[in-house]
């Protein structure tokens, strides 16, 4: 008699389904877990860049406030160049002045009139003020285009100069109107003595014989006391005629290169830098973005610096009447400082990539325009920032075109020389970049040979 055959059993019996099913309810709940915990992370991933973006924001307009107003605020009335001509005591009172009235002036002495008016017109000096070697006049000369607050300064000064000297003046003539008074009391004195003694000598000359002793002595006094009443009136009368004929001493204003009457205030040439630095910018975000090639790129910054340069030139010049100099200098001048400028982002954006453009940014609006010293005296910046400003394009092309328009004497070589090494920096930015991707492209093709 057979008997059934029982079914296998698992080898971990009755519970292996349950078991197996226990061991897999873990595995089933953990990708639930891992999400929860990923999005954790990627919430703080996220938060962190958040807030690092927000610091590098905030960081930027720190520095973007402080390269604009720090030199405002540094900014002080001090080392300006200022020339007299007169002797060491009126050297000293125009210094004196000065420090009264917080001018910050630099006070040199020259020989002459004409080396002063030269010294203005080089822009080696703001002022002078040259005293007459006959009388006690004084003119004031002045360069209103080279810095209109210096001539505020200079104006500030001469206001109480001339305060002083009309006080002066007033004391002077009091004085010698007591002085004339005294000594006319004192010839009408000697006057009467003299009448009195002539009386007296006329009524002894009948009394004493003629040749007496007695009578010689009379006559001998009587005109002594004539001759001192005469010298007394004449005396008297100088004194008179000196100060009816006193006048106060003049002091004039001379503007040896003044601004033009469409801007008066030279507000619109401080601010014309304005337009060439945010040109240049412009121009070199352009060409970065629109142009590829090495050459293409050169060939577009000569040509937008040309352009762009002439209708800023025509505005300026031609229009509104800001800048006074030869056209075709002013042109060179604009068209140089533009092209410097777009060639230094192009190029550095080449070099580095994205970042240069910032780079190129930060040097030109946030480093070189706040000390370029459009607006202010180069010599009220802290040492040495108002030399360095020179040698950036913004101060070198607002000198420049400053000296073209009013200053045609002033040595300007150093200034094109600037915008020159900073359009030569740019090109060889360009050119560094394309030989970097030449040897670049040169390596890639010697490994694809050599696979």
């Amino acid at each position: 008699m057979s008997h059934p055959v029982p079914p296998p059993r698992s080898e971990h019996g009755p519970q292996s389904a349950d078991t197996h099913g226990a061991d897999h309810a873990p595995h089933s709940a953990h990708p639930a877990a891992g999400s929860a915990e990923a999005a954790n992370e990627g919430g703080r991933t996220h938060a962190g860049h958040s807030l690092k973006a927000a610091l590098i924001g905030a960081v930027a307009v720190t520095a973007v406030l402080l390269a604009f107003i720090w030199p405002s605020i540094t900014t002080t009335t001090k080392h300006l160049p200022v020339l007299v001509v007169g002797t060491s005591a009126q050297e000293q009172k125009v210094a004196a002045e000065a420090e009264h009235a917080d001018a910050g002036f630099d006070v040199r002495h020259v020989s002459s009139r004409r080396e002063a008016e030269d010294a203005l017109k080089h822009r080696d000096a703001y002022a002078a003020f040259v005293f007459s070697k006959d009388s006690e006049d004084l003119e004031v000369l002045t360069a209103s285009a080279a810095s209109p607050v210096a001539t505020q300064l200079a104006a500030r000064s001469v206001q109480g100069l001339a305060q002083k000297t009309q006080m002066g003046f007033a004391a002077q003539q009091q004085k010698g109107a007591q002085e004339a008074a005294k000594l006319g009391a004192q010839a009408a004195g000697a006057q009467g003595a003299a009448k009195t003694l002539a009386g007296v000598l006329e009524q002894m000359s009948g009394q004493l014989p003629p040749g007496s002793p007695q009578l010689a002595a009379m006559q001998e006094q009587a005109e002594e006391a004539g001759a001192k009443a005469e010298a007394a009136g004449k005396k008297a009368a100088a004194a008179k005629s000196s100060l009816q004929g006193a006048s106060a001493p003049k002091i004039t204003v001379t503007d040896v290169a003044p601004l033009d009457a469409a801007d008066p205030r030279g507000s619109n040439l401080a601010l014309a830098g304005m337009p060439l630095t945010m040109g240049g910018m412009i121009g070199g975000i352009i060409v970065s973005f629109l142009l590829r090639g090495t050459r293409s790129r050169l060939l577009g910054v000569a040509a937008y610096g040309a352009l762009a340069g002439l209708a800023i030139v025509l505005v300026m010049h031609t229009w509104f009447h800001v800048l006074q100099g030869d056209f075709l200098l002013e042109w060179a001048a604009s068209a140089l400082s533009l092209g410097a400028t777009a060639a230094l982002i192009s190029g550095l954006q080449a070099l580095l990539g994205q970042p240069g453009i910032g780079l190129g940014a930060v040097i030109t609006m946030f480093v070189g325009n706040p000390i370029s010293s459009m607006q202010t005296p180069k010599e009220f910046l802290p040492a040495p920032w108002g030399e360095i400003g020179q040698h950036f394009v913004p101060g070198a092309t607002g000198t420049l075109l400053r000296d073209l328009s009013y200053f045609p004497q002033a040595p300007m070589a150093e200034s094109w020389w600037v915008l020159v090494a900073w359009l030569a920096a740019g090109t060889a930015f360009s050119l560094l970049a394309a030989g970097r991707g030449r040897r670049s492209g040169r390596r890639q093709e010697g490994d694809s040979a050599r696979r």
